[in-house]
């Protein structure tokens, strides 16, 4: 009996395990989709063009505040996906993830906050930017 519950909890560990490696797979591919044709496959984007890079330490500063973090959620790219909201806070999670060059504790994006996000779009996002990495 006791070799059946190793099984089953191995199992289930493995499963889950698989489950988590297919929503990052996921998550890599809709990035690549939907936001690297701007911010480049590595995240560095195009500062010069007026596209930022998520490298460098900024992904870290914007997730460091509740002004940073709704930020991150309003940008265009986020607002006009066509994921829908669990997805695109999958994509976000792997992004901070992917991205975040230090071991700051984040709390992850879910579905409920993209949607705020999304309802609240940005008329200015370089404007936002600027004055938020101003502070």
């Amino acid at each position: 009996m006791r070799i059946w519950a190793v099984l089953c909890a191995l199992t289930f560990t493995l499963t889950a395990q698989a489950a988590d490696r297919d929503a990052a797979a996921r998550a890599r591919l809709n990035y690549m989709q939907y936001c690297a044709g701007c911010h480049l496959a590595n995240g560095q984007g195009a500062p010069e063009k007026g596209i930022p890079s998520m490298r460098g330490g900024i992904l870290g500063t914007f997730l460091g505040t509740p002004e940073g973090r709704a930020y991150l959620l309003q940008v265009p790219g986020v607002t006009n996906t066509p994921l829908d909201n669990a997805s695109t806070a999958q994509l976000m999670n792997w992004v901070i993830r992917q991205f975040k060059d230090n071991d700051q504790v984040v709390t992850e994006f879910d579905a409920q906050d993209v949607a705020q996000g999304r309802a609240h779009r940005l008329s200015d996002p370089a404007l936002t930017r600027a004055r938020l990495l101003a502070h």
